[in-house]
């Protein structure tokens, strides 16, 4: 019979976790007992995603990134941020990465969280091999139109989920010769214009400004955090939120809390797209894609259509923490620091956190500095994650190193052995055929190899040890040696 209330540390048949940690998670019960509790009860959609998650065994913050980025790909992109630092509109665009070994519910996190934001109004859910197969993603090429060669941009799609589910995938195809992945991700991120324009005009599509929305989400090893630190010159790691898919939580879970906790109540969730900014019609966006952005209809004056780009307003703190970070990033002697972008992500999550609160009331367009403040524990929290799994990375190449170099140093002991043995055999063969059975020490020299005269010493030596040869005498060419 098993045991519902065990010691921690104890563990079932089978290795399955049977501990408690000695505080039972159970979202019903009053009173707090981690340290981030108050945070997710700060609000309803908060708690109802930690008490989902958990129940079913996933990491909250895992899932909420999720949950974000879901709802962020929903969001039409002429939804914009201001311009706080330059003349021109940030996006809300931001990747993802779900970190954690095998087995640990990287995947889960995200099919969890596509419970709970099921509708991302169409967008595209797979792994473009390259930047030109993500351009392709929102638009084609047609011959139906007029752009002085006989081809036209035509808008297919706005809004894209990059899904890599194995970070080694991704590695693969950004490392590929001439590949332009990389880049491209680069340039989603700040809702750039991408695309290519090629010699052969029938497949140069390019995709304007603001003209798409585009969210990686990536499943990855803290052994692989290389494929993000690697691009740290470039600006690849500061360009995504990082969460764990492990947690304290599911940790402390007794084997029978199922039992005393029903499955959860939604009341915000499935989250309904239909409080988010409704999306242009497919019409205008057409014209954005065929005319190459927004700025040419506006100075074309479309009557009556709604192309205008549509910034979102932040508090008053928002603005001066962007002014000191940008103080503070002309003063350093190297702004390519792991922290680059950080205020430009708290401001993408910012914006996501209050989509995502939009069920409870307030301006689509209007973010709290309470949505502030909540998006700067998960990019505490991303900071974090990335930096155990940097630290583990470490350690895990370090041991790979050291099981590399006792793995050399066996096999040359191996390879010496061998070398050793020969030598002896080589030494028994000439002193059998020589006269009276004994040669020199420079005689036994010069008749070897010189890879073989590195080890005549041991060998000699062996050879008296074992009693099978002995030094006879010292004369004309050294000590000299014969067969007993």
């Amino acid at each position: 019979m098993i045991d519902l209330n065990p010691m921690r540390g104890e563990f079932v048949g089978g290795g399955i976790p049977r501990t408690a940690g000695g505080h039972p998670y159970n979202p019903l019960a009053g009173g707090y007992t981690f340290d981030d509790d108050c945070y997710w009860e700060s609000c309803t959609e908060l708690r109802e995603i930690r008490d989902f998650a958990v129940w079913h065994m996933v990491s909250p913050y895992a899932v909420l990134a999720c949950v974000l980025a879901r709802i962020v790909a929903a969001t039409p992109p002429h939804i914009v941020l201001p311009a706080l630092v330059g003349a021109s509109y940030g996006s809300l665009n931001f990747g993802v990465v779900l970190l954690g070994g095998p087995s640990s519910g990287k995947d889960t996190a995200y099919t969890t969280a596509e419970h709970l934001v099921p509708d991302v109004r169409g967008a595209y859910e797979g792994a473009p091999a390259t930047g030109q197969a993500v351009s392709a993603i929102f638009a084609v090429r047609s011959e139906s139109g007029s752009d002085g060669d006989g081809y036209r941009t035509e808008f297919v799609n706005g809004r894209a989920i990059l899904r890599y589910t194995e970070i080694s995938t991704l590695q693969a195809l950004m490392g590929r010769k001439e590949s332009t992945l990389r880049s491209t991700l680069l340039d989603v991120f700040s809702g750039h214009r991408i695309g290519e324009t090629t010699k052969d005009r029938s497949l140069s599509v390019v995709i304007p400004d603001h003209g798409y929305r585009g969210i990686p989400v990536i499943s990855a090893q803290p052994s692989s955090i290389d494929v993000f630190t690697n691009g740290y010159g470039v600006g690849l790691q500061q360009r995504f939120l990082y969460v764990s898919a492990l947690s304290d939580r599911i940790a402390n879970l007794r084997v029978d809390f199922r039992d005393t906790t029903p499955e959860p109540d939604t009341t915000m969730f499935p989250y309904d797209q239909g409080i988010l900014p409704a999306d242009l019609p497919a019409e205008i966006m057409g014209k954005v894609y065929s005319e190459g952005g927004y700025g040419k209809l506006a100075l074309e004056g479309m009557e009556g259509a709604r192309y205008e780009l549509k910034p979102m307003t932040f508090p008053k703190i928002v603005e001066e923490h962007v002014i000191f970070d940008r103080i503070r990033t002309n003063s350093m002697d190297s702004p390519a620091s792991p922290t680059a972008h950080s205020t430009y992500m708290r401001m993408k999550l910012a914006a996501a956190m209050h989509l995502l609160r939009l069920g409870s009331g307030g301006d689509p367009l209007v973010v709290s500095e309470e949505d502030w403040e909540l998006a700067g524990v998960l990019a505490d929290d991303s900071a974090k994650t990335f930096e155990d799994a940097r630290k583990q990375s470490d350690i895990m190449r370090s041991e790979r190193m050291a099981e590399r170099m006792k793995l050399t140093d066996d096999a040359s002991d191996v390879a010496e052995t061998q070398r050793a043995k020969k030598v002896e055999d080589r030494i028994m063969s000439l002193l059998e055929n020589a006269p009276s059975h004994e040669l020199s020490r420079r005689s036994l020299h010069n008749s070897i190899s010189k890879r073989q005269r590195e080890v005549l010493s041991p060998a000699l030596e062996n050879l008296m040890r074992s009693g099978r040869v002995r030094a006879s005498s010292k004369g004309a060419g050294g000590e000299w040696y014969k067969l007993i």
